[in-house]
């Protein structure tokens, strides 16, 4: 009888075992543990299939002037990416110039402004902007950059949306015009060198050529393709994109300081911003339009009101950066602004800043009688009666 009731017992805790193995990868909610090996390669490949995707979805909602959904896109694919950098320090199998790649092409993606393009003539203006870019990325030797400029210019004559905006004669000939810029090769060559790279660029020089060891790098860089001096060399090339984490060679070239750098994250690399100084370092093979013309432009004071009389006056245009003083300021007016208004968020809220980083033209104005309270672009403005300077900002990043 024991042996009996032993037997059944015996079944009936095997039974429950079998029936929780075979439910709980088929309950609500659950999911079947992940398979090792699914391997952790199948899983890192899915990963950069969806940055891809985001990509392609974050310039399409671009090329549409949905500049919220092209936004949002973007960050989401920067988040992905921050987790393939994780896998990587964990031992994935990442392909990490795969990454690199995916990091240059989201910051381009996130440093371009979002202007409609509902006319010929703005579609025109994008695209030679877009091949002027490319050129002057190939005469540089920097092929990425190239390519991905090229890229923006065949987009805007192969999208529906856009493309419809020519007649079919003014179509044919930009098309013709970014196969013709298809056409030219590009080579990046840097001598290569045994020579290890010092922690700083040194002074008496003026070009360098050294190279790099394997990451990390422990000083830290200050710009985005221009460089203060005090960076560390290395850490600055990876950042630029002249090298990649398993380090190589590098030609580093020196031109007049800057006024100030600004920080940005890209190719792994948390660049920092900081302000004036003596010496700005670049690297052959390297080149971006967007900071080479931004960054001739001084960064936008508070308020338009601590400006010089004569610059009051005259009118100025300055760079906005998300972070800066006057990006969060209170605003008084829905344009034109009481000229107290912080100026990098009266801009955002005149629709002149459509990305975090972008040029902004103030023109002075009499007083007015009132400035009336809105919202617009994500910015409340404040109501307030008579202020004896005012000001209007339209963008000046195009």
């Amino acid at each position: 009888m024991r042996s009996i009731l032993a037997s059944l017992a015996l079944g009936l805790v095997l039974g429950l075992l079998l029936a929780t193995a075979w439910l709980a990868p088929h309950s609500a909610g659950a999911q079947p543990p992940p398979d090792p090996g699914l391997d952790r390669a199948a899983q890192v490949l899915r990963l950069v299939r969806q940055i891809e995707q985001l990509l392609v979805r974050s310039e399409a909602a671009r090329l549409a002037s949905d500049c919220t959904e092209s936004g949002l896109r973007a960050t989401d694919a920067r988040e992905l990416t921050a987790e393939l950098w994780d896998r990587y320090s964990r031992g994935d199998p990442v392909n990490v110039e795969a990454v690199e790649v995916l990091d240059r092409r989201i910051s381009e993606v996130q440093s371009r402004d979002c202007p409609p393009i509902n006319t010929a003539q703005r579609a025109q203006q994008v695209i030679q902007q877009a091949l002027t870019e490319a050129r002057n990325a190939r005469t540089a030797g920097d092929c990425y950059a190239a390519r991905f400029a090229r890229g923006r210019a065949r987009a805007i004559v192969e999208e529906p949306a856009t493309s419809a905006l020519f007649t079919a004669p003014l179509l044919e000939q930009w098309k013709t015009e970014v196969r013709a810029e298809d056409a030219f090769s590009c080579t990046n060559v840097v001598p290569q060198t045994a020579t290890p790279c010092p922690s700083t660029f040194p002074g008496g020089v003026t070009s360098l050529n050294c190279r790099c060891p394997v990451g990390p790098h422990r000083r830290s860089a200050y710009g985005n393709f221009y460089y203060a001096e005090e960076s560390g060399l290395c850490a600055a090339a990876q950042h630029a994109g002249a090298i990649r984490r398993q380090g190589g060679s590098i030609v580093a070239r020196v031109q007049e300081g800057r006024t100030y750098y600004v920080g940005t994250f890209q190719n792994g690399i948390q660049s920092f911003r900081r302000g004036p100084s003596n010496r700005t370092i670049t690297f052959a093979g390297t080149y971006n339009s967007r900071e080479e013309r931004f960054g001739r432009f001084p960064l936008c004071k508070d308020m338009f009101r601590i400006y010089p009389a004569a610059e009051r006056r005259s009118g100025l245009t300055c760079r906005c950066l998300v972070g800066i003083r006057g990006w969060d300021g209170a605003v008084f007016g829905s344009g034109p602004y009481a000229s107290h208004s912080g100026l990098c968020a009266a801009a955002r809220h005149a629709g002149a800043l459509r990305s975090v980083d972008g040029l902004i033209t103030v023109i002075p104005l009499p007083s007015q009688n009132e400035y009336r309270a809105s919202t617009q672009n994500g910015v409340t403005s404040r109501y307030m009666s008579l202020w004896p300077e005012a000001m209007r900002i339209v963008s000046a990043s195009d």
